[in-house]
């Protein structure tokens, strides 16, 4: 078998990893040789791995992993948060959006990152935001599942470049003690957690580590997402923090300076969406989330869009401070719903996707794990709606890049 595909993959022209004929599980990204993945992935094991860098905690299926889960009152102040967000009054009222609440927020990802916001390779080590990030969702456990309320917070905690590098190698030594001294693949719930369970060592461990780097006096910035309208509406917001005060935080490329942003799915499938308020970047995707308009616009303007979905995607065009919340966390979506099954175009040799360095990270380990054409509509980036895992092509590019340099440069 392992003949035979490699003989079709040379047959249909493959001879090197750039060809756009070659596809892996992740078709926008893909890879000639499959042994290669193989050969990377075995090469790469001893070293931090995305799932090291970017960890996911699964649905806690019984009481005691629940339990597990590291709640917020360590990393989050509760007068900061509730200030901004108070615990809801009218939670079960009929047709009402359930909301999150402070006391039920937990810990369901981690993030290392040695220069947030950077765009493209990294030259000025000195001038790098050093950062730990995490990502909470407000969490209930009955009748032996895990359900998650539709929306997150997303928490930074700025570090030195040496407490950052001592957190990975905590991490990765971690992990070794635990027995996973193999590849773990492409991101997703990790493997050692959902072996053990939340109130397994791994996982335990793990939340020594995030108290031992994140605390409050080292927290900068959270921001929020929040479903309304029967989970048609999604509002994004953030606030820049300095010590106990809690400042909104402007949203790139936004008119009138805005604060806030939010996404309006439409009642027509796949969507019919509109943003309110709308971004002014030239990369855009006002046009691709809303099908009928998708459909009436120039092939022109609809590669334009699809485009710029592609490069919100790639950490080598945007950061953070480039990209208003709600394109980013939707472009992957309408670029797939819309884009590819309405419009049929395709990101197969399409000179915006990113490209990931294959001597630290396989063709392999960039297959997303998580199914982004869903109805209703998935908008989390590296956390869940409801009990639907979702984690965001931008996600994994991010990662990739990471892996790349952590190995590369950091722990060389």
């Amino acid at each position: 078998m392992r003949f035979a595909l490699l003989m079709a993959a040379l047959l249909a022209g493959c001879v090197n990893q750039d060809a756009a004929s070659c596809t892996t599980d992740n078709p926008d990204y893909p890879d000639c040789l499959p042994e290669d993945d193989g050969k990377t992935d075995a090469a790469t094991a001893g070293m931090a791995q995305m799932n090291d860098l970017t960890i996911v905690m699964p649905l806690a299926k019984t009481q005691a992993q629940f339990d597990g889960y590291l709640p917020a009152k360590a990393l989050l102040p509760k007068a900061l948060y509730t200030a901004q967000f108070p615990d809801p009054t009218n939670n079960g009222a009929i047709g009402s959006d359930t909301t999150m609440t402070y006391a039920n927020l937990r810990v369901v990802a981690v993030r290392l990152d040695p220069c947030f916001a950077q765009i493209g390779p990294i030259t000025d080590p000195a001038s790098c935001d050093n950062q730990l990030r995490i990502v909470l969702q407000s969490l209930t456990y009955k009748n032996g599942s895990t359900q998650a309320i539709d929306g997150a917070v997303h928490v930074f905690y700025r570090l030195s470049r040496e407490q950052l590098v001592a957190a990975i190698k905590d991490i990765v030594a971690l992990r070794k003690a635990n027995g996973q001294l193999t590849a773990m693949g492409p991101l997703a719930p990790h493997p050692l957690i959902v072996k053990q369970g939340e109130d397994g060592a791994f996982a335990q461990g793990l939340n020594q580590i995030i108290l031992k780097y994140a605390s409050p006096a080292n927290l900068i910035r959270f921001t929020h997402f929040q479903s309304s309208n029967l989970q048609t509406v999604w509002g994004f917001s953030g606030f820049d923090v300095n010590g106990s005060t809690a400042t909104p935080m402007v949203i790139p490329n936004l008119p009138s300076h805005a604060t806030t942003v939010s996404f309006f799915q439409g009642f027509a499938s796949p969507m019919n969406g509109s943003f309110s308020a709308e971004s002014s970047a030239k990369d855009s995707v006002s046009l691709l989330v809303n099908a009928d308009k998708a459909k009436a616009a120039t092939k022109a303007q609809q590669q334009a869009t699809y485009d710029a979905a592609l490069r919100i995607e790639n950490p080598g065009f945007h950061s953070p401070n480039t990209i208003d919340c709600a394109s980013c966390h939707v472009g992957q979506a309408a670029r797939l719903l819309i884009g590819d099954d309405v419009l049929g175009l395709s990101a197969t040799g399409n000179a915006n996707l990113f490209a990931r360095d294959p001597k630290y990270v396989s063709a392999k380990s960039m297959k997303q794990t998580t199914n982004v054409r869903t109805q209703p509509l998935n908008v989390h980036m590296l956390s869940y709606r409801n009990d639907q895992l979702m984690i965001g092509q931008r996600v994994i590019n991010e990662t990739a890049a990471t892996v790349a340099y952590v190995n590369g440069v950091l722990l060389h």
